[in-house]
């Protein structure tokens, strides 16, 4: 996986055919989610949270990918084509919906969010980096950290929940093992904290 982020973002054009090649196969035998783009569909969301003025504008007549920033516009074009509506967001339309246009989120971290995992190895776990960098592509998200195995069989169902205002934790489940976490947010606010967790259950899980 080393190997495909260093082509993913220096090489575009070997990073785009390796990725045909064997996103399919990695998802399949190790539960690694390898992106597509080097900016996806997380960050338009987080893009869209921190700048709700712009919802309106989708629900209404579409947006250009012009307006957007540079770094989403290969993600955008590939998915949405020119124009961007608001009902091509699926599940998330509901959150920019009515009362939820003014949807309260924990402050936007000012540095990079910090991953730990057991014995300091990203690798260990195979589908866990992924996993936890996907999560860390929203601004709220200050640090992710592993916590423990879950005991006995597998999780039969990956979930994000809320802990305490300012921790949501969550179950990853790989081929082998589910792993318990923990989601710090940059703010203790029990409210927000509820809709971050729901942010990011509608964004990983579709619900």
């Amino acid at each position: 996986m080393a190997y495909a982020q260093g082509l993913r973002v220096n090489d575009a054009a070997s990073y785009s055919l390796f990725y045909k090649l064997y996103a399919d196969l990695l998802f399949k035998d190790y539960n690694a989610l390898l992106p597509q783009f080097c900016y996806g569909r997380d960050d338009f969301y987080d893009f869209l949270l921190q700048n709700p003025q712009l919802v309106k504008d989708l629900s209404e007549d579409g947006l250009p990918i012009e307006i957007f920033p540079d770094y989403l516009r290969d993600y955008l074009y590939s998915t949405y084509g020119e124009v961007v509506y608001l009902p091509h967001i699926n599940s998330w339309s509901n959150f920019f919906a009515g009362d939820n246009n003014d949807l309260d989120l924990p402050t936007p971290r000012e540095k990079d969010p910090v991953y730990k995992y057991e014995e300091a190895n990203p690798y260990k776990e195979p589908g866990l980096k992924q996993h936890f960098e996907r999560i860390g592509r929203y601004s709220f998200v200050s640090r992710i950290q592993s916590y423990r195995y879950l005991r006995g069989s597998k999780s039969n169902v990956d979930k994000i929940e809320v802990l305490t205002p300012d921790c949501l934790g969550g179950i990853f489940t790989n081929k082998e093992k589910s792993i318990y976490y923990y989601i710090f947010l940059t703010e203790a606010n029990y409210p927000k904290a509820k809709n971050a967790c729901r942010i990011l259950n509608a964004s990983i899980y579709g619900k």
